[in-house]
């Protein structure tokens, strides 16, 4: 039996730990050959998100990810991690830059500001190497749209390299349907 994941979630360190359990309490219970997540993100951390890619990268089963609404930011990181990835017709994906949010009232060091842009930068770069390994997209084509910040289409994906298929998604009958 296929399991399916239902995730609707940010990216945070909190529900990353949860994926991340869930999905091994699947394999340590059933061994299946693959994990369908179905998948919607509004994105958010960059290092969960990638905790969660090198974690699917490196899980000892298929991992198929299926767009069913938006991914966006660092949850295409996320998205890629799969061996198989489709897209829902009406889904889309958004790539933006790195935003740092320094809440209320928060003092920085001229020191402190440099070691942020310092971090921003490698987190981009890992982004966009990321994105370059899993696509069709250049290094450079990755930085534009990173700039850009534009919300893009199923079809544009499948162009790009970042489906492999635009499918609606069907939930077998007999699987096993879990919500994170």
């Amino acid at each position: 039996m296929i399991p399916y994941v239902n995730f609707v979630e940010p990216i945070k360190d909190d529900v990353a730990k949860r994926l991340m359990n869930l999905c091994s309490e699947l394999w340590n219970q059933q061994k299946p050959t693959r994990i369908v997540v179905l998948f919607s993100s509004p994105g958010g951390l960059i290092n969960p998100g990638v905790s969660l890619y090198n974690f699917f990268q490196a899980f000892p089963c298929e991992i198929i990810m299926h767009n069913i609404g938006n991914i966006d930011s660092s949850a295409v990181i996320v998205f890629l991690s799969g061996n198989r990835r489709l897209a829902s017709p009406s889904s889309s994906f958004l790539m933006h830059g790195i935003t740092w949010n320094y809440g209320s009232g928060a003092f920085r060091t001229r020191e402190q500001l440099e070691e942020d842009i310092s971090r921003l930068k490698e987190d981009e770069a890992r982004i966009a190497k990321i994105l370059a390994s899993k696509t069709k997209l250049t290094t450079e084509e990755v930085m534009t749209l990173l700039r850009q910040g534009e919300a893009k289409s199923a079809e544009y994906a499948l162009d790009k390299g970042i489906i492999d298929a635009i499918e609606e998604p069907i939930i077998p009958r007999e699987a096993q349907i879990l919500h994170l």
